[in-house]
């Protein structure tokens, strides 16, 4: 195997190796044995917690300022399945793709043109009178409405979680609130919610709920092991590891590909 110092940019201490070398042998850190394989070249199995809906990565699709706030672009996975769980359940995950519009035309059109209407035109769809008779079904509980329990303005709380909606925009100007700096793991309310996830489910849109995917990392040997984060944010090999960082479980080792063309999904479970 490669010593640690030939995936660096720079040289580090003997002692920060002795360090990392310590921590990546505690079983609990890496139990499968998934970070060593990167670090040797080799082919390697990791974790990515998420609440979106798709079949492949794509850089592309990550925000720009949530990059500068942490690590960076990239695809980040770890190697512990249960250190996924809670990233899925993180308040990175409180946020819902567009796509769900589109996923949402699939389950009904009637559901797909409010929460369209919402999305592009905000609070002014409420006033708009090819939804009103529709929105007062519920309300009139006249046997029109096929949502259940499940209330327009819930229906409204989902399409506020789609960034840059119009419904969200008037949300946060009714309430005078802007973007706020996000604490990954803040037990605030600002995270996807229980009652969230719920109607997800109802509404036949349970793809958007918390979950798991089992990713395969073919092996490279563009790795870089850090510690730093200006490094990893300025660093274009394949694959990072990142360690003593801020933000990691328990001290769990982050593993982060920027290459996704050596990521394949082998399996989603919801969680």
């Amino acid at each position: 195997m490669k010593s640690f110092k030939d995936f660096m940019f720079e040289k580090v201490s003997d002692k920060d190796l002795l360090i990392y070398d310590k921590m990546i042998k505690k079983e609990w850190l890496d139990p499968k044995g998934n970070i060593k394989r990167i670090l040797d070249g080799g082919d390697s199995f990791g974790y990515h917690g998420t609440n979106k809906n798709f079949d492949q990565f794509n850089i592309s699709y990550l925000r720009e300022w949530r990059a500068d706030q942490f690590l960076g672009k990239g695809i980040f996975l770890t190697p512990d399945k249960d250190i996924a769980i809670k990233y899925a359940n993180a308040n990175a995950n409180n946020e819902l793709p567009i796509t769900l519009l589109s996923d949402a035309k699939k389950v009904n059109k009637q559901l797909f043109d409010f929460m369209n209407s919402l999305y592009y035109k905000g609070n002014l769809t409420w006033d708009l009178p090819e939804f009103r008779k529709w929105i007062d079904s519920y309300y009139l509980k006249d046997g029109n409405w096929k949502y259940g329990d499940i209330s327009p303005n819930e229906i409204a709380d989902i399409v506020n979680l789609i960034p840059d909606s119009q419904s969200e925009k008037d949300y946060n100007k009714d309430r005078n609130q802007d973007n706020f700096f996000i604490d990954l793991f803040s037990t605030s309310s600002s995270a996807l919610s229980d009652y969230h996830i719920e109607d997800l489910k109802k509404l036949g849109l349970g793809d958007y709920t918390p979950k798991v995917f089992t990713v395969y990392i073919k092996g490279t040997e563009s790795v870089l092991l850090s510690k730093s984060v200006d490094q990893i944010k300025k660093s274009n090999h394949d694959i990072i590891i990142a360690y003593n960082t801020p933000d990691l479980i328990a001290d769990v080792p982050e593993i982060i590909v920027k290459n996704t063309n050596l990521l394949k999904i082998l399996k989603k479970d919801i969680i």
